[in-house]
């Protein structure tokens, strides 16, 4: 019989399975954060812009919990506009509607199709 020990293997399974998991998860944290960027700079480029500084402020905000890492991307100069502009929203004297500028969506459904097919390739990728 050759000299492999039962304990060892095991050890050395975990290990492997360990830095897999690390492996994917620092991935999958990098893949959010270029796709975040991208809806970033989507946004600023498709949102409408009067004076550009709806545009313009488009930020991304990193949020952590336990183990994880959320990228949120918002208004942070107008938020109260992106309801209103993706929507439209009443005339203030009631005469009517302004028409939807919708832009946020698109975006994000973009960016959501970009996010799985860059995770799907990362987990055909990894050995």
């Amino acid at each position: 019989m050759s000299g492999l020990n039962p304990d060892s293997l095991t050890a050395e399974i975990v290990a492997n399975l360990q830095k897999y998991n690390a492996d994917i998860t620092e991935g999958i944290r990098q893949i959010g954060e270029e796709v975040a960027t991208e809806l970033q700079t989507d946004l600023q480029t498709n949102s409408p812009k009067q004076t550009g500084e709806y545009a313009k402020g488009w930020k991304i905000q990193k949020n952590y919990e336990y183990r994880k890492v959320k990228f949120v991307v918002h208004n942070s100069k107008k938020p109260w506009l992106t309801h209103l502009l993706e929507n439209g929203h009443a005339i203030r004297n009631g005469s009517g509607r302004v028409r939807a500028f919708p832009h946020i969506a698109p975006a994000e459904q973009r960016a959501v199709k970009e996010f799985e097919k860059k995770v799907e390739e990362l987990l055909k990728n990894a050995h």
